[in-house]
């Protein structure tokens, strides 16, 4: 119960939600960078840095490093993983 607290806390924050909202928009386009998301969001660039640290570091997104940057994409099976454990928690089957 304690991983899903912990899941659930990096879900909590209006930052993290917001990027990856916006990853999830465009994750049929193309992945984005610290720049591209500090750009979009209005979110200093060390602040989206550590946010996707946290989102990373939860298993929430993913990177695709390539010369110069890094890459981010969604991992949406990971969340839904994580909301399916809160409601077999809550209300099991």
């Amino acid at each position: 119960m304690q991983d899903i607290a912990e899941s659930l806390k990096v879900l909590a924050d209006p930052a993290r939600l917001q990027i990856l909202r916006e990853l999830t928009r465009n994750q049929n386009e193309k992945n984005l960078s610290v720049c591209d998301l500090a750009k979009r969001l209005e979110i200093s660039q060390p602040n989206v840095s550590h946010h996707l640290k946290v989102l990373k570091t939860a298993g929430f997104i993913s990177c695709q490093k390539d010369q110069r940057f890094c890459y981010y994409s969604v991992n949406l099976s990971s969340i839904g993983g994580t909301l399916n454990q809160v409601m077999e928690e809550i209300a099991p089957s």
